[in-house]
């Protein structure tokens, strides 16, 4: 037994396609967190996943009871949104009144550092001389992922 009752959140990292392993990550999921980045195919994408969790809702049901086995809540992030380009003000003016959208989470190159690295931002953010360059973003970043937390 993996003890699954000991975790306070699972979290089931998929390609944003509708596989079988996404449909069944989907089907055991009380919400799906999807980020939306700036530009013409991350805010496409949002429409499409709505548009296809749908269809999906509605062809995976119970047949006896009549009720879909997809209870997940959709829930959308802007990621990757940078303080000073048009197309990230577009996208955050056109998701900041839904209430779908928990968090907004910025541009930022510690990321990719973090990746390149393989070092997590909770280490980087150990790191004294790190920390005190990059507070402001390292102090978002928790009230961001705290949102995110208390949304879910």
């Amino acid at each position: 037994m993996k003890e699954l009752g000991k975790y306070d959140y699972i979290l089931i990292d998929c390609h944003p396609d509708f596989s079988t392993a996404t449909r069944n990550a989907i089907i055991v999921s009380h919400y799906i967190l999807s980020p939306v980045t700036p530009g013409e195919h991350g805010y496409q994408a949002k429409f499409n996943l709505e548009e296809r969790l749908e269809e999906f809702r509605e062809e995976t049901f119970d047949f006896k009871s009549r009720e879909s086995y997809v209870t997940a809540q959709l829930l959308f992030i802007g990621n990757m949104i940078k303080h000073n380009t048009k197309s990230s003000k577009e996208l955050q003016t056109s998701l900041i009144n839904s209430s779908e959208v928990i968090a907004m989470i910025p541009h930022k190159e510690l990321f990719n550092r973090s990746t390149l690295d393989k070092v997590s931002l909770s280490e980087m953010r150990e790191d004294k001389v790190l920390y005190r360059t990059n507070k402001k973003f390292f102090d978002e970043i928790d009230t961001i992922f705290d949102k995110i937390t208390e949304s879910i």
